[in-house]
C-alpha cells in the first residue's frame, strides 16, 4: 500500500441507528478510506433491508453484504470498523481481519462491558460517562483500548439527556482517530493500545436492566433518583407510579423527583 492510497475498510452499523449513519457518511467523504462493503450484521437483512443505513449505502453506490457473506470477503479489506453495531465477532472472523476490527463501545471499558453501560453508570452514581474505541478480541468487549474519553454526568442527567452527547463524543473520536488509523494501516500496522485491566472489569448482560421500573418508596432517596434517571431511556417506559387507571411518569429536576406526565394504564410501550 502506498503512502497516499486509501485504506480499504468494511463497515458494520445498525439499520436505523443515527450514529452508524453519521460514521458511514464521514468515512465515505474521507479520501483516506475506501469503503469496500457495508453490512448491518446478523442474518441476511443487509441487502434486502430498507433502513437509513442501507438506503444511504445504495444512494452512494456502496456495496451491501449480508453478514454470512462478509467473512469470505475479508481478504479485500485492510480492517473492519464496527460503529454502533452489536455483532459478536467469532475468532474465525477476527483471525481473517488483517489489521483487526475496531469497535466503538458506548461506555467506559473495562468497567462497563456488555449492555446498558450508560444506565448502569448512572445507577452506580458515576459522575462521568465514557466512550471506548478498541480492537475486538474473542472475548466480548475485552480487546485492547485505542482511546477512552469521558463527558460529565450532571446530577439531573438521564440516559435520555446523555444519549446524544455520547453519540457526539463517539463521532468526534472517530474523526480524530481516522488520520492515525489510516497512517498506521498504510504501514501495515495497528494503532498503539493499552490492555484492559481484568480486575476492573464488570459485565452487564442485555437483561441486566429490567424493562421498566415502578417507584420503590423503600429505597434511599439518592438511589430513587438514580433509578428515575436511569429509566428515562429512549424506547422504554419512564420510571413511574401507578395511580388508579394511570401511569404517573417521573423525572428528576433540580435534584428532586417530579411528575413528567401521565398515561393510561393500558399504555403498553415506552416513549420515543
Amino acid at each position: 500500500m502506498s503512502d497516499t492510497s486509501p485504506v480499504r475498510i468494511g463497515f458494520f452499523g445498525k439499520p436505523e441507528e443515527p450514529l452508524s449513519l453519521r460514521g458511514l457518511e464521514f468515512l465515505r467523504r474521507t479520501a483516506e478510506f475506501e469503503i469496500v462493503f457495508v453490512t448491518t450484521g446478523r442474518g441476511r437483512g443487509s441487502t434486502t433491508g430498507t433502513g437509513t443505513l442501507q438506503r444511504h449505502a445504495r444512494a452512494h453506490g456502496l456495496r451491501l453484504l449480508d453478514y454470512p457473506d462478509v467473512e469470505d470477503r475479508l481478504s479485500e479489506v485492510d480492517l473492519v470498523l464496527s460503529f454502533s453495531n452489536s455483532v459478536v465477532f467469532p475468532a474465525s472472523f477476527l483471525n481473517k481481519a488483517r489489521l483487526g476490527v475496531v469497535n466503538m463501545h458506548p461506555a467506559a471499558l473495562p468497567a462497563y462491558r456488555g449492555s446498558h453501560g450508560l444506565a448502569h453508570a448512572i445507577l452506580n452514581g458515576e459522575t462521568r460517562a465514557g466512550v471506548t474505541l478498541h480492537y475486538c478480541a474473542e472475548k466480548i468487549d475485552a480487546g485492547p483500548v485505542i482511546d477512552l474519553q469521558y463527558i460529565p454526568i450532571g446530577p439531573d442527567d438521564s440516559v435520555r439527556s446523555m444519549w446524544g452527547k455520547i453519540d457526539d463524543l463517539a463521532h468526534a473520536m472517530l474523526v480524530e482517530l481516522a488520520p492515525r488509523l489510516a497512517e498506521a494501516a498504510r504501514r501495515g500496522e495497528r494503532l498503539p493500545t493499552v490492555p484492559q485491566e481484568p480486575t476492573e472489569a464488570r459485565w452487564y448482560s442485555t437483561r441486566s436492566l429490567p424493562d421498566e421500573w415502578e417507584f420503590d418508596p423503600d429505597l434511599p432517596p439518592e438511589l430513587q433518583r438514580r433509578y428515575v434517571r436511569a429509566f428515562d431511556y429512549p424506547g422504554r417506559r419512564p420510571a413511574h407510579l401507578r395511580a388508579g387507571g394511570s401511569y404517573v411518569h417521573l423525572t428528576v429536576r433540580g435534584g428532586e423527583i417530579v411528575i413528567s406526565g401521565v398515561t393510561p394504564a393500558d399504555d403498553n410501550g415506552g416513549t420515543a
